[in-house]
This record gives C-alpha cells, sequence and structure tokens, in this order.
C-alpha cells in the first residue's frame, strides 16, 4: 500500500555511485542510451523487470517506462532528457509514480569518462522521495546500486569502486 503522499514530510538525498567498466566509454554510452540495452541493464535480477514502453532519447524527449516485479511491476516512471553530450554526459529527471501517486521525484547525473580501453561512470542521483515513511530514497539507492552492478555484469567490470549511499539528514 501506498501511503498518502500529504501525510508524511518529504525526504531529500544525494546518492553518487562509481563503477569502472573494461570497454571504451563509446560502448559504455551505448549501454545507457540505447532503450534495448537499457532495458536489459535495468532488468534487476531473475523476479525483477524493466519495461520501457517509449523511448526518445534526445534533449527534450522523453522515455516512458515500468519497473518492479516481474509480471506485476507496480512502478511507472517518466524520464526527461536535459542535457546529452555523447559518450561524456546525460543528465535527466526521473518522475516515479506508483497506484498514481507521483512518489518521488529525481535529478540523475551520468559522467562518463574513458582511460586507455576502460571507461568510469559517476551516477549522481538527487532524490526527493514524497512518501517518507516508505523508505524510498533508500530504495532508490538499491535500485540505482543495482543498476550499476548490472552494468558490470553487461560489460565487465574494470574493478570495484566505491559505493557512496545517502547521507541521513
Amino acid at each position: 500500500m501506498i501511503p498518502d503522499p500529504l501525510s508524511s514530510m518529504p525526504q531529500y538525498g544525494t546518492l553518487v555511485l562509481r563503477g569502472s567498466f573494461a570497454v571504451p566509454a563509446e560502448r559504455l554510452y551505448v549501454a545507457v542510451s540505447d532503450p534495448l540495452e537499457r532495458a536489459l541493464v535495468g532488468t534487476l535480477g531473475d523476479d525483477h523487470v524493466m519495461l520501457i514502453d517509449e523511448s526518445d532519447f534526445r534533449i527534450g524527449g522523453r522515455d516512458f517506462y515500468r519497473f518492479g516485479l516481474r509480471g506485476a511491476p507496480a512502478f511507472r516512471a517518466e524520464a526527461i532528457f536535459h542535457q546529452i553530450v555523447p559518450r561524456s554526459l546525460i543528465v535527466a529527471t526521473e518522475i516515479v509514480h506508483s497506484g498514481g501517486i507521483c512518489i518521488s521525484v529525481e535529478l540523475v547525473t551520468l559522467v562518463l569518462s574513458e582511460r586507455a580501453a576502460e571507461s568510469d561512470l559517476r551516477l549522481t542521483a538527487q532524490v526527493l522521495s514524497l512518501c517518507a515513511d516508505e523508505d524510498l530514497a533508500d530504495a532508490a539507492s538499491a535500485r540505482h546500486q543495482a543498476f550499476i552492478a548490472a552494468l558490470e555484469r553487461h560489460l565487465g567490470a574494470a574493478s570495484r569502486d566505491q559505493h557512496h549511499p545517502f547521507p541521513r539528514r
């Protein structure tokens, strides 16, 4: 059951994650920009799924997708792309709904860099959780950590980097 967003105070948090991959930045960019690869990487294990219903990956474009348990994805999201620099930067706002209620808004920044034949990704998510009693800030952290881990499995990890979860405020 999703709580009434007006009955709880919003939570704010910033998450910074890093991953290193055994592929050039061009390959990493394809994995995070191509809708088919994003859906594959976004499927976080055998019991979860990410279904991209519509994708328009360009500045000002939008993605509409669902995610959650396989067979019954409970979350619906819209991503709006604000800045895209191929092989370097993606900035998007992600709005997540469940049961017709907006439960979170995130500003997500992906910074890609290359060193030799390897690449690095820094994911920063600034999260506004509108259902504080559901602790969606922790859920967003787990979801983004799982995304980095799935990218590492999909592309091959160059090395394990540190994950920096939300500081509590």
